[in-house]
């Protein structure tokens, strides 16, 4: 989150710069996840200013492919191919965004997870996630993250770009983070919803 320095990156040897924004990916290193878009996109990540952290296991190419880049670049990328449901909360709770590239998404989980603790999510709009993440309008100031159209670099490059002028204006990014927070994904409004439109068909005419 904004202006902290996560506990845990410590204990993965990550020096942190409390002003630059920090990105994270959890789950499957898996083709539908998007491992290769995101591996051609980090370098552009952490020149503008990023650091990354992702955690996960799955395809022992991409595997290899993020330890490498956490070796060249030690400073502002750090890989845990490994599976640790601990230091995923704690990553949930500590990043400022969420890298969510996927090629196709029924639902996810990740980014409802990811806004519930406050971390932004960036997305690729896709099935689930085009249907739970709202891209952010500065106009207006709406949204719950921010979200990119075409699977390519160049387009998700663009929505990072993004996301990061916005984490230079701290009390806009900080009313996002709470726009984030303030998402209901539980059974209650669907429940309502249904009950609505029992109440609707079952009324006589």
């Amino acid at each position: 989150m904004l202006g902290t320095l996560p506990r845990y990156l410590a204990e993965l040897g990550h020096d942190v710069h409390c002003f630059f924004p920090l990105d994270g990916f959890i789950a499957r290193i898996s083709y539908q996840k998007g491992m290769d878009l995101l591996e051609a996109t980090l370098p552009a990540v952490i020149r503008a200013g990023g650091q990354f952290i992702l955690l996960g296991t799955g395809d022992p190419h991409y595997e290899h492919v993020f330890r490498e880049l956490a070796a060249v670049l030690p400073a502002d990328c750090c890989a845990r191919i490994m599976f640790d449901a601990a230091l995923a909360q704690r990553m949930y709770a500590g990043l400022d965004f969420m890298l969510i590239p996927s090629r196709y998404e029924p639902c996810g989980l990740t980014q409802m997870i990811s806004m519930r603790y406050g971390t932004v999510p960036i997305v690729r709009e896709t099935w689930g996630l085009a249907d739970t993440v709202n891209n952010f309008d500065p106009t207006t100031g709406a949204g719950t993250g921010f979200s990119f159209g075409a699977y390519a670099s160049l387009d998700f490059m663009g929505a990072i770009t993004r996301a990061f002028e916005l984490y230079r204006r701290p009390d806009e990014f900080g009313e996002l983070v709470r726009q984030c927070m303030r998402e209901d994904f539980s059974w209650r409004p669907s429940a309502r919803e249904y009950d609505r439109l029992y109440r609707q068909m079952t009324v006589p005419g």
